[in-house]
């Protein structure tokens, strides 16, 4: 199963050279996404007739862990669907968990403290804030 989650994210890559920047990227650098970083605010845009501003997530916000092999942990994630692996080209994020779900992202900000991940939504982009905590 984890091989056919991994070829199917290969030819996923493979047929997107390129992410598509929408004029918002910030240039990634040299600095690795690798760690863990815990969610502090939440953009929605539109979604659930959001109000365009940033505001706090709730009180038990979650954490992401990228790790230099590939895998990939978030706390509050089944385990029926761990374990999950990612893997990022420039600006392209993609999530890829056992239970056969697949997230893809992009990253708007990654700097050396802060990590900025924009979904496509239904109603336009969600906007995911996370600050670097190892």
């Amino acid at each position: 199963m984890k091989t056919k989650n991994t070829l199917f994210i290969l030819l996923l890559i493979s047929l997107l050279p390129v992410a598509p920047d929408y004029g918002q990227s910030k240039k990634i650098g040299k600095v690795s996404i690798t760690g863990k970083w815990k969610l502090v605010e939440i953009f929605q845009g539109y979604h659930n007739g959001g109000d365009f501003k940033w505001k706090k997530p709730p009180r038990n916000s979650y954490t992401y862990y990228f790790s230099k092999n590939g895998s990939f942990e978030q706390d509050g994630v089944s385990a029926a669907c761990l374990p999950a692996t990612f893997i990022q080209k420039r600006s392209l994020l993609i999530i890829s968990y056992s239970c056969s779900k697949v997230d893809t992202s992009y990253i708007e900000k990654l700097s050396a403290d802060t990590l900025i991940i924009r979904n496509k939504v239904l109603e336009g982009i969600t906007k995911l804030k996370f600050y670097r905590i190892q």
